[in-house]
């Protein structure tokens, strides 16, 4: 899958980074032992991580493949949180992921939580529907 041109309009103005192989991608998917959304591993295709401001007042870090399985890890994110996967934050506290709970990748929803909170499924700010939706959120701080 390639990544939708209203997402690419977003993440473009981001400093990218080359698209990560499809062994790469594979192997996030093995540490986190489930299929990711397209629209995710599509971004991870055109860009293994992306960093900068987004929109008019907005600043999103998208972690490269390695990080996502490092951080995840080192972390021990799952523990925190089981079913979360993190891919990225705003810089400071805010934290993004996926909800991986579901076993259907295309029902598997991005969310938004803060390490001040714990990290934990009660300090979920909020969901979306798909990492394009995710995308918008970040760069406008509002659903599209």
């Amino acid at each position: 899958m390639e990544l939708e041109e209203r997402t690419k309009k977003w993440i473009d103005q981001m400093t990218l980074c080359p698209g990560a192989t499809a062994a790469t991608i594979d192997a996030v998917e093995a540490f986190a032992g489930v299929t990711l959304p397209s629209q995710y591993k599509a971004f991870l295709a055109y860009s293994n991580g992306a960093e900068g401001s987004i929109g008019e007042q907005g600043y999103l870090v998208l972690y490269n493949s390695e990080e996502v399985i490092n951080l995840n890890k080192n972390f021990s994110v799952s523990e925190a949180m089981p079913g979360f996967l993190k891919i990225g934050g705003d810089g400071g506290n805010v934290v993004y992921g996926v909800d991986t709970r579901s076993n259907s990748p295309e029902e598997m929803h991005f969310v938004e939580t803060d390490l001040i909170g714990g990290m934990t499924w009660g300090t979920v700010f909020h969901e979306v529907f798909s990492f394009h939706e995710l995308i918008y959120y970040a760069a406008n701080q509002t659903i599209e």
